[in-house]
C-alpha cells in the first residue's frame, strides 16, 4: 500500500479539520482517509486527479470537502447511497469510509476512473462499496433507486438535478454539493427541480478549514416517484 509523503501530517490535519467542521470520525476512519489521500497523490493522476502540492489542500479541498455532505443529512446503517459522476471517489469513498454501515455505489462512466475506483476500494478494504461504470441515466432506466444521491462538481445545479433526482427513491434526498453561489443556482433552477419531482428541503452553508473556500449544500427531497 502506498504511504503518504506527508506522513503523520495528514492524520493531524484530518482530525483538526473534522473537529472544526463538526464531523465525527469513528473507528478506523481517520486511518483510511489518510490512506485514501495517499492513493490519490500516488496513483490518482491517471484518473484525472491533480496531486496537491500542500497537505492542507489535499485535506481541506478534497478529503474534508468530500466529507461535508455528512453535515447535510444522515446516513443510517443500511442506507443506500449513490455518488453520481464519482470521478476519483469524492464524495462517495469518503462517505463509505466515514459511515461504514451505509451501502455506497460509485457511478462513473469513464474507464480509467472506474478502474481507479475499483483499485482504491480494494486497497481501502471497503466491503460496502460497489463501482458501476455507467451514466446516471442508464442506472435510472435500470430501475435503481437510492435513499441518498450525491453529486459534487457534476454539472450546473439544474442539469445535476435532472440527472440525479430520478435516482432518488420516494422519501429520499439528492444532495448537491455546490460552490459559493450554489443557493442562487438552486433558486434559479427551481422550476427544473419541481419538474424532476423534487423540492428543496434545506440549504447548508459552511466554510472549509484553513480558508479553503465556501461550500453550499442543497438538499432536495424526492416526494414521489414519477
Amino acid at each position: 500500500m502506498p504511504e503518504s509523503r506527508w506522513g503523520g501530517t495528514l492524520t493531524a490535519l484530518i482530525k483538526e479539520g473534522a473537529r472544526a467542521l463538526g464531523i465525527y470520525l469513528a473507528g478506523p476512519a481517520t486511518e483510511r482517509l489518510v490512506l485514501y489521500g495517499a492513493l490519490l497523490q500516488e496513483a490518482g493522476r491517471r484518473a484525472g486527479f491533480r496531486p496537491a502540492d500542500d497537505a492542507r489542500i489535499l485535506v481541506g479541498k478534497h478529503l474534508l470537502d468530500g466529507a461535508t455532505c455528512l453535515l447535510a443529512t444522515d446516513y443510517p446503517r443500511g442506507a443506500t447511497v449513490v455518488d453520481v459522476g464519482s470521478g476519483v471517489g469524492l464524495p462517495g469513498l469518503v462517505v463509505a469510509i466515514c459511515r461504514p454501515g451505509a451501502q455506497v455505489v460509485l457511478v462513473e462512466p469513464r474507464g480509467r476512473r472506474a478502474g481507479f475506483l475499483r483499485w482504491a476500494v480494494w486497497q481501502l478494504e471497503l466491503g460496502n462499496v460497489r463501482v458501476v461504470r455507467a451514466r446516471a441515466e442508464q442506472l435510472a432506466l435500470a430501475g435503481e433507486r437510492f435513499q441518498r444521491v450525491l453529486a459534487r462538481a457534476l454539472a450546473p445545479y439544474g442539469v445535476a438535478a435532472r440527472l440525479c433526482l430520478p435516482l432518488a427513491a420516494a422519501g429520499g434526498e439528492f444532495i448537491a454539493m455546490l460552490g459559493p453561489r450554489g443557493e442562487e443556482e438552486a433558486v434559479a433552477a427551481g422550476e427544473e427541480t419541481g419538474k424532476a419531482g423534487g423540492v428543496v428541503k434545506r440549504v447548508v452553508r459552511l466554510d472549509l478549514p484553513w480558508g479553503m473556500g465556501r461550500r453550499v449544500l442543497v438538499v432536495v427531497g424526492r416526494e414521489q416517484e414519477e
